[in-house]
């Protein structure tokens, strides 16, 4: 029994397998295989093709890349030069600095100086005006545009109508001839003129005393010690204007430094502020680094005298006037 199972088994199998073959060979293989080449064939083409493609985009990648350290290169040399061109603004800076320390220095010195030139002027028409009031005559006077050696240019300075500026304008444009003074008054050395200045004051007093004595005039004496109580007043009044002219001088010069630096503090930061605040509003996927913007002083010496230029750069565009900006420009330059 066992037997005639496995003899049917084999019998049915046996059946399908030749089914199968039958099948097998019904079945138009070579249609498959054609098609099968094409695909092949087409395959292989588009393998060439696509490792032509690769080694053109490989020798692009290659370019591209050369020319990546091409830019780079050059960046770097750009930011070096920039870097050193910040190096010689900041030279001409401190120089500039210095050249205007040194020009408030010089204008110290010649304020000083023209100080001293006027006080010399007070001094030189004083003495000119008491040798008039002295009626003494003074050696070959000569007035500037005169034409001549005269006294008539002077003014009368017992006369009423005459003021002081007038007076003291009179004398500036007296020109004193000292060649009839002797040779040892005529160069006197600065270090010696207080010594000759005293000797001649005793030898004055001495010949006033002579003087005096052979001839007294108590009203010339009377007029004299008035006229000196009144030039020693003005001498205090105008020693206080001086003060006072002094104290104001120094207070407005104070002011007009504290102003200046602070105006150049508020300056340097919004100027530090400025650019990369524009930098930001113009930034994009296309433009990241954005554009420019920065202030400057018309008048860096004086900055109140003048105004201030603010520039604006969008990215892509060569520099240009503020007028010349388009709408939308000019807008986020405001903004």
């Amino acid at each position: 029994q066992k037997q005639a199972e496995e003899k049917s088994k084999f019998a049915s199998q046996r059946s399908k397998w030749k089914e199968q073959l039958n099948y097998e060979k019904s079945r138009d293989t070579v249609a498959p295989i054609k098609a099968t080449a094409a695909l092949i064939a087409k395959y292989e083409k588009e393998l060439v093709d696509l490792e032509s493609s690769s080694a053109n985009t490989a020798k692009e990648l290659d370019e591209s890349k050369n020319k990546l350290l091409e830019m780079e290169a050059e960046q770097k040399q750009a930011k070096a030069q920039a870097n050193s061109l910040e190096t010689d603004l900041i030279v001409l800076k401190e120089k500039t600095s210095a050249a205007n320390t040194e020009i408030a220095r010089l204008d110290k010195l010649i304020s000083s100086a023209q100080n001293a030139i006027d006080a010399q002027s007070i001094i030189r028409s004083d003495l000119i005006t008491s040798a008039q009031m002295e009626q003494l005559e003074l050696p070959r006077v000569l007035a500037i545009g005169d034409g001549g050696r005269s006294t008539a240019a002077l003014p009368d300075p017992d006369a009423m109508d005459v003021d002081e500026a007038t007076t003291s304008a009179a004398n500036a444009n007296v020109v004193l001839d000292y060649s009839s003074l002797p040779s040892e008054l005529r160069h006197v050395l600065k270090s010696e003129r207080e010594r000759v200045a005293n000797e001649l004051l005793i030898k004055i007093e001495e010949l006033s005393v002579e003087l005096a004595r052979l001839e007294p005039n108590m009203k010339a004496l009377e007029q004299y010690e008035t006229l000196k109580e009144k030039e020693r007043v003005q001498t205090q009044e105008l020693e206080a204007a001086k003060d006072r002219v002094k104290e104001a001088t120094d207070s407005f010069e104070e002011i007009r430094q504290t102003r200046r630096n602070i105006f150049v503090d508020a300056f340097q930061h919004i100027a530090a502020s400025i650019d990369v605040l524009y930098k930001e509003l113009t930034q994009s996927s296309s433009h990241p680094l954005g554009g420019q913007a920065y202030l400057s002083l018309e008048n860096s010496e004086d900055p109140f005298l003048a105004g201030v230029n603010y520039t604006a750069m969008p990215p892509t565009k060569r520099f240009r006037d503020m007028d010349q900006l388009s709408g939308g420009e000019k807008t986020i330059a405001a903004v």
